[in-house]
């Protein structure tokens, strides 16, 4: 199993085999379907706060989508609202750049007025 980017790659090893139905696709997969996130969560916690590889966590996925439920199910869970992704402002990987945006932020420049709310 390779390493998606979220968690230890032998903790997910033995939790999917012991029940593999959350962990066939990576969790920013299930941003949409927050019960198949809230199971995946229950057996690898530790990827609530992970960064994808492009550099956003889960929160700034659904809050970026308008993903109320998704965001409140992520906050129930322990996703840390003051995040600020680490997505390259124009595409290159320069560690100098500016800081990124919290899933807050990402929201608010949407006009996400539900998501804004539940993480303010």
């Amino acid at each position: 199993m390779r390493d998606d980017g979220f968690g230890s790659q032998a903790a997910r090893s033995l939790t999917c085999r012991l029940n593999p139905a959350p962990c066939s696709r990576p969790p920013w997969s299930m941003i949409s379907d927050p019960s198949a996130l809230r199971a995946h969560l229950a057996t690898d916690p530790s990827v609530v706060n992970a960064f994808s590889p492009s550099g956003l966590t889960l929160l700034h996925l659904a809050a970026d989508a308008d993903l109320a439920l998704t965001v409140s199910v992520l906050l129930e869970l322990g996703a840390d609202r003051d995040l600020r992704d680490r997505a390259p402002v124009d595409g290159s990987a320069d560690e100098e750049e500016e800081e990124g945006m919290t899933a807050r932020e990402m929201a608010e420049i949407n006009g996400f007025d539900r998501v804004v709310a539940l993480l303010a």
